[in-house]
């Protein structure tokens, strides 16, 4: 080597070093991330971390982790890195489905045929919920607490509305208040008794 620059063994041991403080860096790293899945599997085994927050601490590092990350992330997370993220999307269409797509802001409107991406009120969100015919009369007033399965019950009996408007209401006696209330005001065609309006607010 003698023949080589001077400052060539300089850069060498340079090299060296650095490459010895970059194993250090990566041992720090790798400690750390084990460091950071076992607090994100504890608050996940408490129930303080959900789906789409475990998913959105894997996308805020997915890019600056060591090799093998994904191997650490399956020894210590009770799930795959996919199935939160998957979990994590259906939570967020089911998030966007439940806000109210009403002209005013408050209430679901649709039409006959229920896709499952339509705006919906959650399973066991009370509503009360008017049926329309396609000239704009009002067929049916009910309440329910799963209105997509009230729906489908509609069509399986033969009901001939063409859309509906669900109104959210804070429990089911409160639903079953106002179901009687657009009775009155609106004469559907097809209610034939009165609602009989139960003593608590747990009824199904």
């Amino acid at each position: 080597m003698t023949m080589l620059p001077p400052n060539v063994g300089a850069l060498i041991h340079q090299v060296r070093v650095l490459h010895e403080e970059i194993t250090l860096l990566t041992q720090r790293q790798i400690a750390a991330e084990i460091d950071l899945l076992s607090a994100l599997r504890l608050a996940v085994d408490e129930g303080v971390a959900n789906d789409s927050e475990v998913n959105e601490v894997y996308l805020l590092v997915r890019d600056h982790v060591v090799k093998g990350f994904f191997q650490r992330w399956g020894s210590i997370m009770p799930t795959p890195v996919h199935g939160y993220a998957s979990r994590a999307r259906h939570d967020e269409r089911q998030r966007l489905r439940a806000i109210p797509n009403g002209p005013d802001g408050e209430c679901f409107v649709g039409s006959r045929q229920v896709n499952p991406d339509d705006p919906m009120p959650l399973p066991g969100s009370p509503v009360a919920y008017v049926l329309y015919y396609a000239d704009g009369r009002v067929e049916y007033v009910g309440s329910t607490g799963n209105l997509r399965n009230r729906l489908h019950s509609h069509l399986r009996d033969g009901r001939e509305y063409t859309r509906w408007k669900a109104i959210p209401c804070a429990d089911r006696l409160a639903a079953y208040h106002l179901e009687q209330r657009l009775i009155e005001e609106l004469d559907p065609a097809e209610n034939k008794a009165p609602v009989a309006i139960p003593r608590t607010s747990q009824a199904a």
